[in-house]
């Protein structure tokens, strides 16, 4: 975040650029207490806990009680960088898989610091489960789902094997091994596709598929499955349902 000295016009609504510096610096940064937040930014602790609090309020920001340490939930991303006709597509196929499958249908590309939800399409009954919303991020190291599965093999495939973690069972978190991590990423280099074996800590577990266009990969495209809507017969129908969508948006290029 700039400090003062900065040679930059005046922004209209300072308040407004100063939270999103502050989200900025939180997500390349990673926790930050409010003495480091204070340090770094040059700005009065009494601002920073407001532009923190409104951060929280909209779901960006969270606060470990714990270790008393800021995190970035959000990542801020450019949307429509693929061109609208393609942007249109993807949000026809978000509405479809959400349609036929029942599971909230999610579209992740890579960002800087991982792969970042940017479309998303909930089923039509209105239930609302899935916590993750537009501009989560899924870092590179760390929770090894299917969705940062596939972004490892496809968009970071020089990334270390190390520090990852997944479920050993359903809410149940484990270390994985660089051993794991390296069959687990294999797999969805080959298939194209990965799938949860576990229910996360929130009671959710993710099928993917990547998106290619012109052989190239895109993107991710994902299921999101709450654990009372998943009996292994319509996990099974989702799955198929994803690759069939998959393989008509790719034929569409």
């Amino acid at each position: 975040m700039p400090k003062a000295g900065n040679t930059s016009p005046p922004s209209p609504a300072p308040a407004l650029t100063r939270g999103l510096e502050l989200l900025n610096f939180l997500r390349k940064n990673g926790g930050q207490s409010l003495d480091d937040l204070a340090r770094h930014t040059g700005h009065p602790k009494s601002s920073l806990l407001r532009l923190l609090d409104a951060l929280a309020q909209a779901g960006a920001v969270a606060r470990d009680p714990a270790r008393k340490l800021y995190r970035a939930l959000l990542a801020l991303l450019p949307l429509g960088a693929a061109g609208p006709a393609f942007d249109a597509r993807i949000d026809e196929a978000l509405r479809r898989l959400a349609e036929q499958t029942g599971a909230t249908a999610e579209w992740y590309v890579p960002g800087e610091d991982g792969m970042v939800l940017i479309r998303q399409a909930e089923p039509p009954d209105g239930t609302v489960r899935i916590r993750a919303r537009v501009g989560f991020l899924r870092p590179w190291v760390g929770e090894l789902d299917a969705v940062a599965a596939l972004g490892q093999a496809w968009f970071a495939p020089d990334a270390a094997c190390a520090g990852f973690s997944g479920f050993k069972r359903d809410g149940v978190p484990s270390k994985l091994s660089p051993a794991t991590v390296k069959i687990r990423i294999w797999a969805a280099k080959e298939d194209g596709m990965a799938a949860d074996p576990h229910l996360n800590h929130n009671g959710v577990r993710r099928q993917a598929a990547v998106v290619r266009r012109a052989r190239r990969p895109a993107g991710v495209l994902a299921l999101a499955e709450y654990a009372a809507d998943a009996p292994p017969h319509q996990r099974n129908g989702r799955l198929q349902t994803l690759r069939r969508v998959t393989a008509e948006l790719e034929r569409a290029e």
